[in-house]
């Protein structure tokens, strides 16, 4: 039995083993998430490298031999002398390089919004017509891409919410907060006919301690303070519950629900945030 993560380790793959009570070899358990292990008497989830393969070899009389198998490393062979060194030849590639790159980026993104079904919730509390797509927003150049390659591959007119995070009682001015503004104003540079409408989700602090020790959980066996810093963004914007800002005057109280979401819950209106400075991310709040 061969296991192992994409090289790249995009998703995860924990494992779990503990010795069998029988005397042959172990049990092993693998799975995506850190479900609870009940009764099984397997320890604790560790999550595998990415550097890697797993093997089990299991033999006749029941007893298990685990390996684990480093991946070769590939580096890249030094070009020979001369083959850069023409500067025409130099922007060639690297122009077929980044065209290559959009290409594939945008293959990625077009098989993930133009499949989406319409969205038709009767719950929604709104007379605002209803987003498909929804980015997790921070302004930077990785959001700013994938907004700007949703747009190419939507109808023009269909609306894409910007789901902005922001924690503290300070969001207004968190660093992410003012970066998804200033993205948000250029891609209506950008596309202007383009109903960029930006989601600002307020988590108070209140709020992500009552949800410290779930996220906790959800987030196992990563413990990190950046996994957590991460993951609580992740999980409080893929809820898209805050103040949907339509134009510089116009914010109304909103809970987003996009085309592959089948949960919805009540809106409610976050604390008004303050405008003095304060930090952004959950750990540096506690």
């Amino acid at each position: 039995l061969w296991y192992g993560r994409d090289h790249l380790g995009r998703r995860s793959l924990l494992r779990a083993s503990a010795e069998s009570s029988n005397g042959y070899g172990s049990t092993l358990a693998l799975c995506s998430i850190g479900a609870p292990l009940v009764g099984k008497q397997l320890g604790v989830w560790e999550e595998l490298r990415a550097d890697g393969i797993g093997s089990v070899t299991i033999g006749a009389d029941g007893s298990a031999f685990h390996e684990w198998h480093l991946r070769a490393q590939c580096r890249p062979r030094a070009p020979a002398t001369g083959v850069y060194a023409d500067a025409d030849l130099l922007e060639s590639r690297r122009r077929a390089a980044a065209d290559e790159l959009r290409a594939a980026l945008s293959a990625a993104v077009h098989s993930r919004v133009c499949e989406l079904p319409p969205t038709n919730d009767p719950h929604t509390q709104s007379d605002l017509p209803q987003a498909r797509v929804g980015v997790l927003f921070s302004g930077g150049i990785d959001s700013m891409v994938l907004a700007a390659l949703a747009h190419d591959h939507l109808q023009q007119g269909e609306p894409i919410d910007l789901i902005n995070v922001a924690f503290g009682p300070h969001a207004a001015q968190a660093p992410d907060r003012l970066t998804g503004l200033n993205g948000l104003h250029e891609l209506r540079m950008l596309h202007p006919l383009r109903p960029w409408r930006f989601v600002q989700v307020d988590v108070s602090l209140s709020e992500l301690r009552q949800r410290r020790s779930h996220l906790k959980a959800l987030l196992a066996p990563a413990c990190t303070v950046m996994d957590f810093n991460i993951g609580a963004a992740l999980w409080f914007g893929a809820r898209a519950r805050g103040r949907l800002v339509l134009t510089s005057g116009q914010v109304e109280s909103s809970v987003c629900r996009y085309a592959d979401s089948q949960h919805g819950s009540t809106p409610r209106r976050p604390r008004t945030p303050s405008a003095a400075r304060g930090p952004s991310t959950p750990e540096r709040l506690r």
